[in-house]
């Protein structure tokens, strides 16, 4: 819910809330409103709150917003806005989780925040002794024998226009030891149902006892997995002997990358080495095998155990989507993608959360400057 008694600032955060992926925006005129629209419509996930409004104020407003819900038992994140960043201890006081400098925040800090506010964006699933532990830079997926497996995958679905481009990147260090499987890619694992769903589909790496594969998942029909050893690369075998003449150590921390159109043309893996992209192999569509759900897919990590006592080394992972129709949120890495991106950034701890960076249109990133300059003036002028 957005509480703001001057439209223009109205119209300006309610765009740029749905820019960030928020489908369900509730505008309130003023704190009177805000309190109706709360029992009628409440709790809501997060409220903003004007501090500086006719009638009943920010503070007041917020200060019932948190009685309401000791009431109902509720509970919210309420955010304060103001362009006088003096108003914050007050709000804070009064009840506000976080204070929001008026109009001088980037749309990607709102949309950070807002991330943030809904928790970590990846997910831990681990059966047997496998461990998930957090280190100082980096994720350690631990699996200490036969049965144990953990898995990171992100929580967040990210839809995209067919045809988009995207481009998968993912950072860690594999262990190459017999008696243990690692994936790491774009896909999931229907055994698993994670988000609900109960499907097979993605590309992904993958280390089986040693051996480097480059796989593909299908649950459409035809459906199946196909499983590419490191001799069978079409590109480039990254043995030393293939065409870049380089010779891939998985032990080392190494960016993997993957890069697809979602449904169509052909997709690529590959790493970052040699100051370069070295594709390794590459999947053409074939009429053996349904087209992947690829608009769609997950970011995940995997380590199964069939008697090592191993561990993988996630670091980070982000995703980079252009071309076609912008839709829904969509990760990037920064390399201004179209819509609202999200990537992996050291501002938190890599993987466990996602914080935006905004790629807009030209067009819309003229409008929302225009509109914005045009509210600050009037701001200033008020």
């Amino acid at each position: 819910m957005l509480v703001e008694d001057y439209q223009l600032s109205a119209l300006y955060m309610s765009q740029a809330l749905r820019m960030c992926g928020c489908t369900d925006v509730h505008a309130a005129l003023n704190g009177e409103c805000a309190i109706e629209l709360a029992r009628v419509k409440g709790p809501f996930d997060v409220v903003f709150v004007d501090l500086v409004m006719k009638g009943m104020g920010g503070v007041e407003c917020i200060r019932a917003l948190r009685s309401m819900e000791h009431d109902n038992g509720w509970t919210q994140c309420i955010v304060a806005m103001s362009a006088d960043a003096e108003l914050s201890s007050s709000a804070l006081a009064a009840g506000a989780d976080r204070f929001m400098h008026k109009l001088a925040q980037p749309v990607r800090d709102i949309f950070a925040m807002i991330a943030s506010i809904k928790g970590k964006n990846f997910e831990t699933l681990t059966s047997g002794g496998a461990e998930a532990v957090k280190e100082i830079d980096h994720m350690s997926l631990q699996v200490h024998g036969v049965g144990d497996r953990v898995v990171l995958q992100s929580r967040q679905y990210v839809p995209s226009q067919s045809g988009a481009t995207r481009m998968v990147m993912i950072a860690a260090a594999l262990q190459n030891a017999d008696g243990a499987v690692v994936r790491l890619g774009c896909f999931d694992d229907a055994t698993d149902k994670l988000e609900g769903l109960g499907v097979s589909d993605g590309y992904f790496f993958e280390m089986d006892n040693g051996v480097l594969h480059a796989c593909m998942r299908v649950s459409t029909t035809p459906s199946g997995e196909v499983k590419i050893p490191q001799t069978a690369f079409n590109l480039d075998r990254l043995d030393g002997d293939g065409i870049s003449r380089y010779a891939l150590d998985p032990t080392t921390p190494t960016t993997f990358i993957i890069s697809y159109e979602s449904r169509l043309g052909s997709v690529r893996l590959g790493i970052v080495a040699q100051g370069t992209v070295l594709y390794a192999h590459r999947f053409d569509p074939s009429s053996a095998y349904g087209p992947v759900r690829a608009t769609s897919l997950p970011v995940r990590f995997e380590i199964v155990s069939t008697g090592a006592d191993t561990a993988v080394k996630a670091t980070s992972a982000s995703v980079a989507t252009s071309g076609g129709v912008p839709r829904g949120i969509k990760r990037s890495c920064g390399t201004g993608a179209r819509a609202t991106d999200i990537s992996v950034a050291d501002t938190c701890h890599p993987v466990r959360a996602l914080i935006a960076h905004i790629g807009l249109d030209p067009v819309v990133d003229m409008i929302v400057h225009v509109v914005r300059r045009a509210v600050v003036n009037d701001e200033l002028l008020r």
